[in-house]
């Protein structure tokens, strides 16, 4: 659906229905016509960033510090489609992936 990143409706819920099943064996009648894997959430936008400087303390020893921007610009990236068709959230987005995550790090090398 064209507007699911207000509504959270990533599929059309009336375009699918269950297969009938038998009344006495209760197995499908026909099988789907949907494959494995065939649906798939919205793509996910994250921009990564790391910048280090690297200080000589003498001839054999280096200090390096270092900043690591994961997700930097904190874009919203949805997930958690609901695929089951008898849930009655089918077809929303349930879910966020992280948001921004900055993480300093410090390496003595000898």
């Amino acid at each position: 659906m064209d507007d699911y990143r207000s509504t959270l409706r990533y599929l059309n819920a009336p375009s699918f229905a269950l297969v009938p099943l038998h009344p006495v064996s209760r197995a499908g009648i026909r099988p789907g016509n949907v494959g494995n894997n065939a649906i798939r959430e919205p793509g996910a936008i994250t921009f990564n960033v790391a910048i280090s400087k690297e200080f000589s303390i003498n001839e054999r020893m280096k200090f390096r510090l270092g900043l690591d921007g994961f997700n930097f610009f904190n874009h919203t990236n949805l997930s958690g489609l609901v695929t089951n068709v008898n849930n009655r959230f089918f077809g929303e987005l349930q879910g966020t992936g992280g948001a921004r995550l900055m993480q300093i790090n410090a390496r003595l090398t000898f």
